[in-house]
């Protein structure tokens, strides 16, 4: 599997599990400090297909392409992916964010900016009620991708729902598909299909800046 570049420090980031020292709780990686990885770092183990557990980076170990994990319940195996979901990914940062996202939407962005305004800064289980109450079709197709960064926060980072609060729910602009309506004498209108990408983050902070915010207005 390649390593993340040093541009790849955004949550999403993977890294390959080559070898573990269960003694000294080293994991080697394919990547040190250098391609992204540092302490204080939120991960999280997927093993296969689902997610097993969820770290902080204690400490790297440049020399050798390591890091030392904090411990878990299920250790870390050779061949675990890492998988990074600290937002900050500072030393200290006692939260975790978790994205998700729906490329190619076929609605444009200004049908679907309002929605998303009122479900940012909410609980997830009122967003989500938000969602499922709109008439419009904004709501079903963020109710889908909110729905699945919940699921990802589940799985992968062990996180409660009661516990998740939606960060950010961005809109953006797609690509604009053209189409032609044919028309008198041999003439043609054009047709502007506008799509959208939906991107959902949640967060267990409590002190969501996005949630103070919403609770000023």
């Amino acid at each position: 599997m390649a390593s993340p570049n040093d541009a790849g420090e955004a949550a999403g980031a993977v890294w390959q599990i080559r070898a573990l020292n269960e003694a000294l709780g080293v994991v080697v990686v394919d990547a040190g400090r250098r391609a992204g990885l540092r302490p204080g770092m939120r991960l999280a183990v997927i093993r296969g297909t689902r997610g097993v557990a969820a770290v902080r980076v204690v400490d790297v170990r440049e020399r050798i392409a390591g890091a030392v994990l904090e411990r878990s319940e299920t250790a870390p195996r050779p061949g675990d992916r890492l998988v990074l979901l600290a937002g900050r990914g500072e030393e200290g940062s006692d939260f975790m964010e978790v994205k998700a996202k729906s490329k190619y939407v076929r609605v444009s962005s200004s049908k679907m900016r309002t929605l998303a305004q009122a479900i940012q800064g909410r609980p997830v289980a009122e967003a989500m009620q938000i969602a499922q109450f709109s008439p419009r079709k904004a709501g079903l197709l963020i109710g889908r991708t909110l729905k699945s960064a919940v699921a990802n926060a589940e799985n992968n980072a062990k996180i409660p729902v009661d516990r998740l609060r939606v960060k950010e729910a961005v809109i953006q602009i797609g690509p604009t598909l053209k189409r032609s309506w044919p028309r008198a004498r041999g003439m043609a209108s054009p047709i502007k299909k506008h799509t959208s990408h939906i991107v959902i983050t949640v967060t267990d902070d409590v002190a969501s800046p996005s949630r103070q915010a919403a609770g000023k207005e």
